[in-house]
């Protein structure tokens, strides 16, 4: 019996794909245990090494361990070796393990919120599987949640240990190898299986409406004050204490402030039940000033604003009208048009972005076009025009590789070191900790660093900026509002410099098989909303490698056109870069990006050549040959031997069928429709056609 390598991917995407939203990096961690042992081992995985992730636990489950995966994120600086719950960030998920049959019947007899995924965890001697929910935010307040794991396992009578946060469940996909006790209970090997697909969709659920739907009956913290708290899902009491003992006091009072603007309190009465926790060393009035910025924050989130009233007559006649004008007789031709400066893809006073999945080569492709913007020479582009000033900021690289890099370019394309003196600001932002565009969960723009950047950008005459990645530039969430924010932001400032401002920026986590689109950007339609030109580029698949002939697909990608994605790989819309190693100078081995060219179907081939496959073909005219690539006599096989190509080999013959196709389009070859006498049935097949090459 052996583990589904699919399935387990699909959990572990499923359960990383989000993690993109948090503030820093984090990983998960596998950990196994074998069949009959209580000492486990463990390892951990970012979402970047999913491949490698897979691989593990297919090695530990086929030497009967059983595998299972912490569900929320874990920080990268963890306490000790093994992830704790004071190492998780977040959570995404709530869920439930159900290893009983009252447990299972409940599940999928609740009439609430339906789970987004399940896995069926085993059905001898009886059903169990887990159930989980996305949340539609990424939960902080790890106590709130905790409480919610507790409100599902008392509702729904499932496993009553499942509430904690570095909580590990069954990966699916693997096998379930059972321990003794088990097997002499009945219990057998049976590969878990995972589901994310349903009848219907399974959007995910708000945190809130999840306590509303599991909510736990406590008792109500007493006082002396007479102001009634009603039934709670917090645990108030403890997120007090946790105040007063001094840790963490503005998430344990945030938290209180969140649960009582959700009771429905007053201002008044929350400052009433926040003033006794001002610690030693503070005044009430700085408790006070604390709160209000927490009420604030919380009835923004949780409070729809109240919806202004109509303006009277006398009150709207009294407004400035609004300075619309009609159309009035102009010179159409002086409509400006936006002014190039590279490719048709950076103009001066407009933002563009570039959107990838990881590896595929965004940076190396950014880095070419910036110097190939700085020397004017068009080593990508195929013509020149004149240099101009190129600020370059890498905040993933540090300077001696973004350095090695440069130096691989000029090596590569044969450029003099001194054609970029002056003109290309290649700089790395590991060191400037301080360099961030906008921070905070509220999404606070850092107006002192975009003065900064003007000031320099006016300084030094600089005509292209290109931030790469865009991500790494925030201090916040990555949500649609985030982005569209910062994307605004960049673009007035394109406007007030009139530089062309270029955006590289990643993809969310996609489906194994999926092609990406424009719209799989962090941050959706919002960001791209924002900039004036968007493109997408997409890796090299396999099944294209071998169309093309090629001997690793994945030294290749390409620019799609942000609407047309789809378009087949030969396809004009799509211009392709091969991924080169250079070694530079100083003796390293280094990457850069070429131009590369989709293999031409007639390269080589003449009209001679068109000439005699119309004549074979036309020789056939008594028994033609199909057009059906699946038929033994298809009219390939016939070109195959008079151009002398191995049709047996993938590329040639996807290069066969583009040449068979082009024949027929331009007359050369026909479709015809003869019957098959044996199959009762007309056939088409392939005839000469009209068109000879030789005297048209």
């Amino acid at each position: 019996m052996l583990a589904v390598k699919t399935e387990i991917r699909t959990h572990l995407d499923t359960l990383t794909k989000r993690w993109g939203e948090l503030i820093e990096p984090a990983q998960f961690e596998v950990r196994c245990l074998e069949q009959d042992s209580k000492f486990p081992t463990w390892a951990f995985f970012t979402p970047g090494q999913i491949d490698e992730a897979v691989d593990y636990v297919e090695t530990q489950n086929s030497a009967k361990n059983n595998c299972y995966v912490t569900v929320n994120p874990i920080r990268i600086q963890r306490v000790g070796k093994a992830s704790s719950s004071a190492d998780v960030m977040a959570a995404f998920f709530a869920f439930a393990d159900a290893d009983d049959e009252r447990g299972m019947n409940n599940i999928r007899s609740f009439a609430g919120p339906q789970p987004s995924m399940t896995v069926k965890t085993g059905s001898t001697p009886h059903l169990r599987g887990h159930a989980y929910w996305e949340l539609d935010e990424p939960v902080y307040n790890l106590q709130a949640w905790t409480d919610l794991q507790k409100a599902i396992l008392r509702s729904l009578k499932t496993d009553q240990a499942i509430h904690n946060p570095d909580r590990i469940m069954r990966i699916g996909g693997t096998v379930a190898w059972p321990d003794e006790k088990k097997r002499q209970r009945g219990y057998i090997p049976e590969v878990s299986q995972i589901k994310t697909t349903f009848q219907s969709d399974r959007d995910p659920v708000q945190f809130e409406r999840m306590y509303q739907v599991f909510r736990a009956a406590e008792a109500p913290i007493t006082g002396a004050l007479d102001i009634d708290l009603g039934n709670f899902p917090l645990d108030r009491e403890r997120a007090r204490i946790q105040a007063l003992s001094g840790s963490e006091w503005n998430l344990a009072v945030f938290t209180l402030v969140g649960s009582y603007v959700r009771q429905g309190l007053t201002d008044a009465e929350i400052q009433s039940l926040t003033a006794p926790l001002t610690l030693p060393g503070y005044t009430v009035e700085d408790t006070a000033a604390e709160v209000w910025d927490m009420i604030r924050r919380t009835r923004a989130k949780f409070e729809a604003p109240e919806q202004p009233q109509p303006l009277t007559p006398v009150e709207a006649s009294a407004l400035p009208p609004l300075q619309f004008k009609a159309w009035q007789q102009k010179d159409l031709t002086l409509i400006p048009s936006p002014t190039f400066v590279y490719s048709d893809f950076y103009a001066l006073g407009y933002t563009s972005l570039t959107v990838a999945p990881p590896k595929v080569g965004k940076s190396m492709l950014a880095l070419a076009e910036a110097i190939d913007i700085a020397t004017g020479q068009g080593i990508l582009t195929g013509y020149t025009r004149e240099p101009l000033r190129v600020l370059y900021y890498n905040a993933e690289d540090d300077q001696d590789v973004l350095d090695a890099r440069v130096s691989a370019l000029l090596t590569h394309y044969q450029i003099e070191q001194e054609n970029i003196v002056g003109n290309l600001y290649a700089v790395s932002g590991i060191s400037h900790d301080d360099f961030w565009l906008i921070g905070g969960v509220e999404g606070i723009i850092n107006e002192t660093l975009f003065a900064q950047l003007e000031t320099f950008i006016t300084t030094n005459k600089i005509d292209v900026v290109i931030f790469d990645p865009l991500q790494d530039l925030s201090r916040s969430p990555e949500t649609n509002e985030i982005f569209r924010a910062i994307g605004q932001r960049l673009r007035l400032m394109a406007t007030t410099t009139q530089t062309a401002l270029h955006l590289v920026h990643h993809t969310r986590k996609i489906q194994q098989g999926v092609t990406a689109s424009i719209d799989d950007a962090r941050g959706g339609s919002a960001l791209r909303g924002t900039s004036r030109f968007n493109r997408i580029l997409i890796s090299m698949s396999e099944d294209e490698g071998v169309k093309a002939g090629i001997e690793n697909h994945r030294f290749y990608f390409r620019i799609a056109d942000a609407e047309s994605n789809l378009a087949p790989p030969s396809a004009s819309v799509n211009q392709w870069f091969e991924k080169v190693s250079v070694i530079t100078p100083s003796g390293q081995s280094v990457g850069a990006v070429t131009k590369w060219q989709w293999p031409d179907a007639f390269d080589g081939i003449s009209k001679q050549d068109a000439s005699d496959v119309r004549n074979a073909i036309a020789a056939m005219a008594a028994n033609p040959p199909s057009n059906s690539v699946q038929a033994a006599t298809w009219a390939g096989y016939t070109i195959a031997e008079t151009l002398n190509i191995d049709p047996t080999d993938e590329a040639s013959k996807q290069r066969i069928k583009e040449m068979l196709n082009y024949w027929i389009k331009t007359d050369v070859l026909a479709i015809d429709e003869r019957t098959d006498a044996r199959q009762g049935r007309t056939k088409k097949v392939v005839i000469a056609g009209p068109n000879n090459p030789l005297t048209n």
